[in-house]
């Protein structure tokens, strides 16, 4: 009786070893499917931080369209419709409309069509302009041309200015040389130098029409131009009434 006893209580510990060895088994394959799914499918998060960091790898500009965002993916950069530019730098080459910009930094040859608004602005390359400019503390390191009417005041020009207009102000401004030319009016061209402006080369006149009167340069008392007057001629003016 006892030997019947004593074989079925190790029977009963032999079905439960293999119970146990038959579970271990299974969670062996289980983490080993596991692991090979881990393998095909890492979870690192550095590799997920450089593979979003992939997809905005263009540096950030400091100008932006103000509809729709911009292609900033090429080394020449095109932005179309109102632009708007602040506190930092841009590698943008060509705007396609109206720009007002602030504490910026141009590193390009930039061309603009469209009216511009600076201040506190640094082109250091030529820069073209298709319409008429507002300019505030800006600083043009090389030529500026401008094809409209121009209003600077606290600016500095270090290169040529080419404006096609009749019109040109300049307030407590420097500047190189100054070339003026229009070809559709009849009218004199009028450049106004005042508030502490100085012109360090010449003042240009050109115009199509033969026909058309000289320059006029509106100069008050505390301005200045230390080259010639090629054909125009310089009036002396009280910019307080301006």
């Amino acid at each position: 009786m006892r030997q019947v006893r004593k074989f079925k209580k190790i029977k009963k510990n032999l079905l439960f070893l293999c119970l146990v060895s038959l579970l271990n088994s299974v969670s062996i394959v289980t983490f080993a499917d596991s692991s090979s799914s881990n393998s095909s499918s890492p979870t690192n998060p550095a590799s997920t931080i450089n593979s979003n960091s992939n997809l905005n790898s263009n540096p950030i500009d400091a100008c932006s369209p103000l509809y729709g965002p911009g292609d900033f993916s090429h080394k020449n950069i095109t932005l179309n419709g109102p632009t708007h530019c602040a506190n930092g730098d841009s590698n943008v080459s060509v705007i396609n409309g109206p720009i007002s910009a602030t504490n910026t930094h141009f590193n390009n040859p930039v061309v603009i069509n469209g009216p511009i608004h600076t201040d506190h602005v640094i082109f250091d390359q030529a820069v073209v302009i298709n319409g008429p400019g507002d300019l505030i503390n800006t600083t043009f390191s090389k030529s500026l041309t401008i094809r409209g009417p121009i209003h600077a005041q606290s600016s500095n020009f270090t290169g040529d200015v080419d404006i096609w207009s009749d019109t040109a102000k300049f307030d407590h401004s420097a500047l190189a040389n100054l070339s003026m030319h229009d070809d559709n009016t009849a009218s004199p061209m009028k450049t106004y130098v005042y508030n502490q402006s100085v012109i360090m080369g010449n003042v240009n006149f050109s115009s199509s029409p033969t026909e058309i009167p000289e320059g006029l340069v509106y100069l008050d008392q505390n301005s200045k131009i230390h080259g010639k007057i090629n054909s125009g001629k310089i009036i002396l003016w009280d910019s307080s009434d301006f």
